[in-house]
């Protein structure tokens, strides 16, 4: 050891102040609104780049939002009738179980609770399945026609956060995950993804075709 030299302690527990830990994390969420709904049917929850867009353009549309959650990045929306909505979560660096402790009223009215994200191909271990869009889930007190997720894949952020809160309150929940390869969304890789929409009673405003992101650029072929 070095004359003026700082040694780290070895337990968080001597670290009062360092914002790297989330216990010492602060952060402001508030709704625009102050009311919820008497009675919630079904919630979806979608979070991942892929999946909130295949939401906004195909379940979403035009639809205003119900309610905002801010700074957190995360909108609600009226799907399929009065009773069934669903939460947008796009990227955000909210720690995910601060937005879970502002959607707990949300959580605690819903009848049923579904939880759709996505991930990698090349991230799924344990499968030798091969698709455009390969479909895992993990149910509580609820049931699904697609296989469960294989053991040692993991699920994290929002959705983790969201499935661990219903099981631990006891509340019916299933969490869909789709694993995509690294490519654009086009209508081979959405079709498995839009048919589960359908199947949980989300209206499929139109299907999903691919749509160049990089339309003016100087590259020549």
């Amino acid at each position: 050891m070095l004359f003026g030299e700082i040694i780290e302690p070895n337990t968080r527990a001597l670290c009062e102040d360092d914002a790297e830990y989330p216990e010492n994390y602060e952060c402001n969420l508030s709704w625009n609104i102050t009311e919820v709904p008497d009675g919630i049917n079904n919630l979806y929850i979608s979070e991942s780049l892929r999946i909130t867009t295949l939401f906004q353009k195909c379940v979403i549309g035009s639809t205003k939002s119900y309610a905002e959650l801010t700074p957190g990045n995360v909108q609600i929306y009226r799907v399929s009738n009065d009773d069934d909505y669903a939460i947008i979560c796009k990227s955000t660096d909210i720690i995910p179980g601060l937005i879970v402790e502002k959607l707990e009223q949300w959580l605690e009215l819903a009848k049923n609770v579904v939880v759709i994200t996505s991930g990698l191909i090349t991230l799924l271990q344990n499968s030798h399945e091969t698709s455009p869009c390969i479909i895992r889930s993990l149910c509580y007190k609820t049931n699904s026609v697609h296989p469960k997720l294989e053991v040692p894949n993991m699920i994290t952020g929002l959705s983790a956060s969201v499935f661990s809160y219903c099981v631990h309150n006891d509340r019916p929940c299933t969490l869909y995950i789709g694993f995509f390869d690294e490519v654009p969304l086009d209508s081979l890789n959405t079709h498995s993804l839009l048919n589960l929409f359908e199947q949980l009673n989300l209206r499929i405003s139109k299907r999903y075709t691919f749509e160049p992101t990089n339309q003016f650029n100087n590259l020549y072929v």
